[in-house]
């Protein structure tokens, strides 16, 4: 058995996410969206603002494959930054500026909550 040590930011909000109808029927509704609502409300904004609806289905899904390499290229290299702060706050042993203890790791960023989690499990070798 070993120890292994992890770090994790858990945004609060998106746990889980609505089906593309509900968001389109909530906002018909005006009701008000979370933020894992809004997040895939804009991404229905953003396609129908890509003027796609008339053109053909090879056309819209290679708009939609272009959106998504685009995004992925984003993503990993989102990741690339997170892992390199993991590797140094628990290789250096040490903590971010913003919070006052490891205890204490809550982070707001443009609205969304982040909970900040340092642990160790045990892993089986």
């Amino acid at each position: 058995m070993g120890m292994d040590i992890f770090l994790c930011a858990k945004p609060k909000g998106f746990s889980s996410f609505s089906k593309i109808q509900d968001v389109r029927n909530k906002v018909e509704k005006g009701k008000e969206l979370k933020l894992a609502d809004t997040m895939l409300y804009n991404a229905i904004m953003e396609y129908n603002g890509a003027g796609l609806l008339d053109k053909s289905e090879s056309i819209r899904l290679q708009w939609l494959k272009d959106a998504l390499e685009a995004n992925r290229k984003e993503l990993y290299s989102v990741r690339s930054k997170i892992q390199r702060a993991k590797f140094a706050v628990i290789l250096g042993k040490a903590w971010f500026d913003e919070f006052s203890s490891r205890d204490n790791c809550l982070l707001t960023y443009n609205g969304i909550e982040f909970d900040f989690v340092l642990g160790e499990k045990e892993e089986k070798l």
